[in-house]
């Protein structure tokens, strides 16, 4: 994925429709020698997805998954790169806890663990980390934004509710706003880059794995689930 749009992340419209995105989501095809559920789920004439494609999204939908069970954000349901949009992870949330501002910037660092999984181990990320409603950058940058100006998290005048049904509006009127939100964006990338390399050994596992299976769920996803917990750091 995950991927918050409301005072309570997990609970979130975005993170309820699966972080689903492009070429970088959670989901992957059956076999390494090439994506033959393309034209089951893409249409005939859809064009497949090369091999470097299958493992970059493989380790994107990895690095979110290793996030979001190293810092204990919600329970795994699936994963995924076996959908038209790219693939991606579902979970659901056993309880609800406080929103602080430190559970906030964790689901920031798990909203940006799959980017942060492309910088670590390939060296680059994909634009399809951005460009959307639901990518991960516009899930990451409405939290962020929402942290500083509607939640009482603000660096800046933490009391004054600004809600904005475009932030990019108070951005440019705000520049200081926009400064504190990416300031507030970097931290979290930088937090989720320091995970990956981390538990690298635990993603590269499980994205090896995912462009052989495609999908885990089940009995499946709690046994593969298992492995990647015991190839993780403390």
């Amino acid at each position: 994925m995950t991927d918050p749009a409301s005072p309570r992340p997990d609970e979130s419209a975005a993170a309820r429709k699966r972080s689903r995105r492009q070429a970088g989501g959670r989901r992957s095809p059956r076999n390494i020698d090439g994506p033959q559920h393309d034209e089951s789920f893409e249409g005939p004439s859809a064009p497949k997805r090369s091999i470097e494609l299958l493992l970059r999204m493989a380790i994107h939908e990895a690095g979110h998954t290793v996030a979001r069970l190293y810092l204990g954000l919600g329970v795994i349901e699936q994963i995924t790169l076996d959908v038209p949009e790219g693939g991606g992870i579902i979970w659901r949330i056993e309880r609800h806890d406080d929103s602080t501002e430190e559970r906030l910037t964790a689901e920031l660092a798990a909203t940006l663990g799959g980017r942060a999984a492309e910088e670590v181990i390939l060296g680059n990320v994909a634009a399809h980390c951005g460009g959307q409603p639901y990518s991960d950058l516009a899930l990451a940058t409405d939290l962020a934004f929402r942290m500083e100006t509607t939640l009482g998290f603000g660096q800046k005048w933490p009391l004054l509710y600004r809600s904005a049904a475009d932030p990019s509006l108070l951005f440019a009127q705000d520049p200081d706003l926009a400064e504190m939100v990416h300031a507030r964006l970097e931290s979290a990338n930088g937090a989720a880059r320091a995970i990956i390399a981390k538990q690298k050994e635990a993603v590269e596992f499980l994205a090896a794995h995912l462009l052989n299976h495609g999908t885990f769920d089940g009995p499946r996803l709690t046994r593969i689930l298992e492995k990647v917990r015991e190839r993780m750091q403390e």
